[in-house]
């Protein structure tokens, strides 16, 4: 099975986590979450393939907490099942990332109020940037819609006409692990 893991961790220092999270293979993220209170969140993303995920997060769990950092949540997703749609047994949450690359300097206001009415919410990677574009991620997370329904309304999402000349990417995964899973209430602002 394919997993990818994600850390939170508090940090104080930027730099000195990117180069520790390459010291020990894992990839930074460093998520605004576009709320009023400037919420970001540092993270790792790792992209395991195996039996089992435990032995892969406990390994990066352990290296990050000898290089000083405090964990605040680790997160395992899988792909849904789409073909038997199949619910996995330790499933809480699909969550959909549909990621968008808008031209600089590309008025963004009408995408922000679309997102607020569809139930979406805006959030960026502050580490993915390019001087002739501008990436944008917009986030719907679900607990209580099957997978058919939630594949229905991402959809309904991206088909409206702004999006006719961007370039997107839609991405579903299945939550089957959250140590802190209300760290996102104040920005995606559900309760699960």
């Amino acid at each position: 099975m394919k997993y990818e893991i994600h850390i939170t961790v508090k940090i104080e220092d930027v730099q000195k986590f990117i180069f520790d999270c390459k010291s020990i293979s894992l990839k930074p993220i460093l998520i605004d979450t576009q709320t009023d209170g400037d919420i970001h969140q540092m993270m790792t993303s790792d992209k395991y393939e195996g039996d089992s995920y435990q032995e892969q997060l406990s390994k990066s769990v352990n290296n990050l907490i000898s290089l000083g950092y405090l964990i605040i949540r680790t997160k395992v997703e899988i792909i849904p099942d789409f073909i038997n749609h199949l619910i996995h047994s330790d499933h809480i949450y699909y969550e959909s990332h549909v990621r968008f690359r808008f031209p600089k300097n590309y008025d963004k206001i009408n995408f922000i109020n679309y997102c607020e009415v569809a139930g979406w919410h805006p959030s960026k990677n502050l580490f993915k940037s390019d001087v002739d574009w501008d990436y944008q991620m917009a986030t719907l997370r679900d607990k209580d819609r099957n997978l058919e329904i939630f594949k229905y309304l991402i959809s309904q999402f991206v088909k409206h006409p702004m999006f006719e000349d961007l370039q997107i990417k839609t991405e579903i995964e299945e939550c089957i692990h959250d140590t802190n899973v209300n760290i996102d209430d104040t920005w995606l602002k559900i309760n699960i």
